[in-house]
């Protein structure tokens, strides 16, 4: 069912938002009061926990993607309703907040080592408080994150790899061979680390879709980011379900 007007219309006095500051609309807010993922949930909520807070850019870079995903997968649904008119205006509100993850993404690449390192410290936080409180099933689960943590690569940094590139055609130019293939592995790093930067954040964004905290946040930000579209439409658990696989499917190719 594709009826309905789910978004208010933006007032004409507000500014347009600043996707990737502070104050945005894709800034995670507070959770609720009770909403907070308790820590002596599964494993993998050790991550979770996190991200349903995760006020860092790579944060908000997930909360954008998952909007898109949103946006697709009701664009979709549209299409196949033969709903043409409310396709465009789901195709306005992708392609504005597609915008606002690309802004996400540039600042995640800058930020990524701080990033990494304010991870790392409220990881640390937590297993002092479990191992104080003799949860070490816990505290056992937060240092395998830890780790899982400290062994991912970095982003490169921005422009590395178009720089890479260049001089590596540069070197095949010249009939420097040697220097072209050193260019070349280094290229696959580069390549190899931007992967599992961005397959992070898919996984960041399914996680968001896949329970109801995540899904009123990434509804929020649709919400704040894009008034202007128009849109309209029913976002049962199919949508969100659909939403979720899509970005699990996209963090796994992205690994690769």
């Amino acid at each position: 069912n594709l009826k309905g007007n789910l978004f208010p219309p933006k007032p004409l006095s507000e500014p347009e938002p600043n996707a990737c500051a502070p104050s945005a609309a894709l800034q995670l807010q507070s959770p609720r009061a009770g909403q907070r993922v308790s820590d002596d949930k599964m494993d993998d909520e050790v991550e979770e926990g996190e991200e349903h807070q995760d006020g860092s850019n790579l944060g908000r870079w997930a909360l954008a993607l998952a909007g898109v995903a949103l946006f697709e997968v009701l664009k979709s649904r549209s299409i196949e309703a033969e709903d043409y008119d409310l396709a465009a205006q789901l195709q306005s509100g992708e392609s504005s907040l597609t915008t606002s993850a690309a802004e996400c993404r540039d600042r995640a690449v800058a930020d990524g080592t701080a990033d990494r390192a304010s991870a790392m410290d409220r990881l640390a936080r937590r297993k002092r408080k479990a191992v104080e409180d003799e949860d070490f099933d816990l505290a056992a689960r937060i240092k395998r994150r830890e780790v899982s943590l400290s062994t991912q690569p970095e982003p490169p940094k921005s422009g590395e790899l178009e720089r890479l590139l260049l001089e590596k055609a540069e070197a095949v130019a010249a009939e420097q061979y040697d220097r072209a293939a050193a260019l070349r592995k280094r290229q696959c790093t580069l390549e190899a680390a931007w992967g599992l930067f961005e397959a992070s954040a898919f996984s960041r964004a399914a996680s968001l879709a896949a329970d109801d905290q995540g899904r009123s946040r990434v509804l929020q930000a649709v919400v704040e980011t894009n008034h202007e579209a128009g849109f309209a439409g029913s976002v049962d658990d199919g949508v969100w379900d659909k939403v979720h696989q899509e970005l699990r499917v996209k963090a796994k190719v992205q690994s690769r």
